[in-house]
């Protein structure tokens, strides 16, 4: 089983210098399951910033991380199959 999440949120801002901060991250996710409770995953996360002050130039700005993780699902054998 493959699933994919991707995450797009964006803030603007007026704080600090005089001018505007636009700032964008995106969240892809990916898990591969390896066995009955355990997978595998890949996140990364994109940070995109836009800065337009006043009396500076335009910047743009990308930085990335990676994760890698393995998941393991322990279900509580009390609550089993009655979640929510």
């Amino acid at each position: 089983m493959i699933k994919v999440r991707i995450f797009v949120g964006s803030e603007m801002t007026d704080v600090g210098l005089p001018g505007k901060n636009f700032t964008s991250i995106l969240k892809p996710r990916v898990t591969i399951q390896l066995y009955k409770r355990l997978s595998i995953g890949l996140e990364e996360y994109v940070y995109f910033n836009n800065r337009n002050q006043e009396n500076a130039p335009l910047t743009h700005t990308i930085k990335t991380e990676q994760k890698v993780f393995l998941l393991i699902y322990l279900e509580n054998s009390q609550r089993r199959g009655r979640y929510n």
